[in-house]
């Protein structure tokens, strides 16, 4: 979710093996075939159970509606697949009544906020990295 360029695609096919004919993208500009329009917050242009793994680099956080963009990742990953996201949390020391640019506010309680939103069992988590350069990391399996 969020590549912007196809760019972000291919390093799925160069560092991890995934064959090119099997990725998708959606964002809400793409001048590329392999990208399609949509907003996440709306409804992902994918049918149930489509996906084995997906990847959401920094664009959860962006969402406008982060309940609806939950159950539509549910939705599209298929049991026992894998989501993994990359996300910003609040600058350290910043206000929690500050207004963002951006809507961070999805992530304000950083990765547990995420967990929470979710409701990922530790169990079902493969990977977490609270504090990386990116803000946090983590790896989680969808239980349906």
């Amino acid at each position: 979710l969020g590549p912007r360029t196809e760019i972000e695609l291919y390093y799925l096919w160069l560092l991890f093996g995934i064959r090119r004919g099997h990725i998708s993208g959606a964002d809400l500009v793409s001048t590329s075939p392999k990208i399609q329009v949509a907003d996440m917050s709306v409804g992902l242009p994918f049918p149930d159970d489509a996906f084995d793994v997906l990847v959401a680099s920094h664009s959860l956080e962006k969402s406008n509606d982060p309940e609806r963009t939950r159950d539509e990742i549910r939705r599209v990953v298929r049991p026992d697949g894998w989501v993994l996201v990359a996300g910003d949390t609040m600058p350290e020391g910043a206000p929690a009544t500050e207004t963002w640019p951006i809507p961070v506010r999805y992530f304000r309680d950083g990765v547990q906020g995420l967990i929470e939103l979710y409701g990922v069992r530790l169990e079902e988590i493969d990977y977490l990295q609270a504090h990386s350069p990116h803000g946090f990391e983590i790896i989680f399996r969808v239980r349906k």
